[in-house]
């Protein structure tokens, strides 16, 4: 019985350093946040970037694959080159390239 009730303490410890010191939105993460998250997390990131449901028309959402096999190694190339830029500040340079891809 005395097992069991060392468990649940540890596990209820275990739990309260689970919780981030800070959370993050996009409106908050520079190149440098990006790069630190787990390269699964790139391509959603982007999408997450990218859509923005208050201003953009749903015809203009970026969708997974062109995410993934375009803007994302572009996003992760230009956050290599510039570390302390703003994700949000990088929108409209990823539109451009989304712009130029969908004319050829």
């Amino acid at each position: 019985m005395a097992g069991i009730t060392v468990l649940a303490m540890s596990s209820a410890a275990v739990g309260k350093d689970v919780v981030p010191d800070e959370a993050r939105t996009r409106d908050m993460m520079r190149c440098q946040d990006y790069l630190q998250l787990d390269p699964r997390a790139w391509t959603p990131m982007v999408i997450w970037l990218m859509n923005d449901p208050f201003s953009l028309e749903p015809a203009e959402w970026t969708d997974f694959h062109e995410a993934e096999l375009v803007l994302t190694p572009i996003l992760t190339e230009i956050c290599r080159q510039e570390p302390d830029v703003w994700l949000t500040s990088l929108r409209e340079r990823l539109n451009s390239y989304q712009q130029v891809r969908s004319l050829n």
